[in-house]
């Protein structure tokens, strides 16, 4: 496995997704090694994780030059090294960069490639920057694009975790005729399960019992959209102030999205939980009423509405993406009708006044279609059957 993360490296969806399909594989008996990058100078360069091997290269981080070029030799000389010691029947590349240092290399001659096309990387930049008004945005976003599509002709199958990344890998490389499988994420049913007693664990967060409580956590940044989420919130409290929002997470509109929760003067009502660990993430679903994801642009699938349903706790959702997908196939009624303020406001009012015993028939139906769709495990033997059917 390649990837330039792997959580808990890094906190990114795609570091996630890989942490648990490499736990999966290993679970199955496969051996799986990962080469990821090392974020950290006290990361150490080799090291288990039960029965996974993480093997770390540096990166010149200084400039994208120095990022690039460093990257493609570092990922090189220690691949170099591990094939030299190991035979490897599959190759899986999460990240173009990382794979571009790999993807000639000799010792591949006999291994499958595959790469998992978990969003487009230049797309990703270009959103990231769309307020830039630097001269090279567009240089770095061709750049980007050149990338992944050089990765890509020499893979001989992608992976994709929804039908809407694959139209994303088809629309982006249109004249790469490569063979496409969807295996979706999941969520960890064992950690992530409902509480017999959410009020209890309001308790124990020093929540309230009283209000409707609604959950998001997101990177904030402005594909995420929490900031249109804010603005819903001005419209809910007007109808219903026994409301209450929860963001949690950080990213580079923290800043402006405090500013903005005090313009609209709803201090009381909106409040910031910052980043959340994972082992205390699962105690939050299952204290909230409601996870609200108001996603804009690109979301792939979507970990935080498998883990959000796995622990009974419906999902309202922008129709946007990989969750478009999921609520589709359990209860398209959860969907907002768009990504504006005013959408978002009027389907939490309506759900915000639903009966307890109809709230606790939703939950119920929650967990159970995570269990039977979306486990890690069903999303591991998927890409056992796509791996082993490329070298039977």
């Amino acid at each position: 496995m390649v990837n330039d993360m792997i959580y808990p490296d890094d906190m990114g969806g795609s570091g996630r997704y890989l942490r648990e399909i490499c736990q999966g594989l290993s679970s199955r008996g496969h051996v799986v090694h990962v080469m990821t990058r090392q974020w950290k100078p006290d990361q150490p360069k080799e090291e288990r994780w039960g029965a996974v091997e993480i093997y770390r290269y540096t990166v010149d981080a200084q400039n994208i030059i120095s990022t690039i070029l460093s990257t493609i030799k570092n990922t090189k000389v220690l691949f170099h090294r591990l094939a030299k010691e190991n035979k490897y029947d599959i190759i899986n590349f999460h990240q173009p960069l990382a794979a571009l240092g790999i993807i000639n290399s000799k010792r591949l001659r006999n291994s499958a490639k595959v790469y998992t096309f978990h969003s487009p990387w230049h797309k990703e930049y270009e959103i990231k920057t769309e307020s830039s008004r630097s001269l090279l945005r567009g240089w770095h976003i061709q750049v980007r694009r050149k990338i992944e599509q050089a990765v890509l002709r020499k893979c001989s199958l992608a992976i994709v975790l929804s039908q809407y990344m694959e139209n994303q890998l088809r629309e982006t490389h249109e004249d790469l005729p490569i063979k496409v499988e969807q295996c979706p994420g999941g969520a960890d049913i064992h950690t992530f399960r409902p509480s017999h007693d959410r009020f209890h664990v309001r308790s124990q967060l020093n929540l309230s019992r009283d209000k409707t409580l609604l959950l998001t956590v997101r990177g904030l940044t402005p594909r995420t959209g929490v900031k249109n989420l804010i603005k819903a919130m001005e419209g809910v409290i007007s109808k219903n102030n026994n409301i209450h929002l929860i963001i949690g997470g950080g990213g580079i509109l923290k800043k402006e999205l405090e500013q903005l929760v005090k313009d609209l003067r709803l201090g009381d009502y909106v409040s910031f939980a910052g980043f959340i660990p994972e082992e205390k993430l699962v105690f939050y679903y299952q204290a909230a009423d409601y996870f609200i994801l108001p996603t804009k642009y690109l979301e792939g699938f979507g970990l935080v509405t498998t883990e959000a349903l796995s622990c009974g706790l419906p999902v309202l959702a922008t129709p946007v993406g990989g969750t478009m997908e999921i609520l589709n196939h359990f209860d398209q009624d959860l969907l907002f009708e768009g990504t504006t303020p005013e959408a978002m406001a009027a389907l939490i009012l309506k759900y915000a006044q639903i009966k307890d015993a109809e709230w606790d028939a939703l939950s119920c139906r929650c967990r159970v279609f995570i269990e039977n769709n979306y486990s890690w495990e069903n999303s591991s033997e998927k890409t056992e059957k796509v791996f082993l059917s490329l070298i039977a």
